[in-house]
């Protein structure tokens, strides 16, 4: 993800959840090697080694959704965060400008 312009924070997030999302791709690539390497012994399983080539999918795309939605609770916090502190500050400049007067 280009994150080049965004803070430190967020492109340091980008960057975890960037290496998250390629984790279990690269978990799926390792399994379809192993499969291919026994590809008779895949074909000899028939429906059952199509039942668990579909539960390691389901498996693998579980994790993403869970790594997402993760993912989106950080962002949500960071950004109350961020409110909050935009509150204060401009509490602050109001008193500010109170005082000015």
């Amino acid at each position: 993800m280009d994150s080049s312009g965004d803070s430190p924070v967020f492109s340091l997030f980008y960057d975890e959840l960037d290496r998250e999302l390629q984790r279990p791709d690269e978990e799926m690539d390792q399994f379809v090697k192993f499969s291919n390497l026994t590809e008779k012994c895949w074909l000899g399983l028939g429906k059952m080694g199509e039942r668990m080539r579909q539960a390691i999918l389901e498996k693998v795309q579980a994790s993403q959704f869970q790594i997402l939605s993760i993912g989106e609770e950080k962002i949500l916090q960071k950004l109350g965060e961020k409110e909050s502190e935009v509150e204060d500050i401009n509490k602050k400049n109001t008193e500010l400008e109170e005082k000015m007067k």
